[in-house]
């Protein structure tokens, strides 16, 4: 839940809910950085924070800024429903914006699952290498 936030949310929701004069301990907080992210692995989460934000202002976050997302779910998942993983993936047929959708044999945090032959840490790392460009050294 919380990933697929920060990946789908504009930077502009988060640096002016205050000031420095109402809170000063965000004066080392270097607001003039991005905090755009990159990529994003969701992990059997859903879109609840988001529908909560859009319930505030009435915006719906997802659009073409968003980033690129790996969005693996199982399909038995009984404490986060797998129609959260089909909504996320709806989202993003609607922005274009590049992800895959990986429906695992399992319930809920199912850290053991393969896909391909990868465990999830393999598949997420390179995912993240992928969309961000990197270049891994041996």
């Amino acid at each position: 839940f919380l990933v697929l936030m920060l990946g789908v949310s504009d930077e502009a929701d988060y640096g002016t809910e205050l000031t420095e004069a109402e809170d000063p301990t965000i004066a080392g907080l270097h607001m003039e950085e991005s905090a755009k992210v990159g990529a994003v692995i969701d992990l059997w989460g859903g879109t609840g924070l988001l529908d909560a934000l859009e319930l505030l202002d009435g915006t719906d976050r997802f659009d073409a800024t968003d980033a690129p997302i790996a969005i693996i779910h199982g399909v038995n998942d009984e404490s986060v429903p797998f129609v959260e993983a089909e909504q996320i993936k709806a989202k993003y047929d609607a922005t274009g914006v590049p992800y895959v959708f990986e429906p695992l044999n399992a319930g809920h945090g199912a850290w053991n699952q393969k896909i391909d032959g990868q465990n999830l840490a393999q598949y997420g790392f390179d995912f993240v290498v992928k969309h961000l460009g990197l270049t891994v050294v041996p």
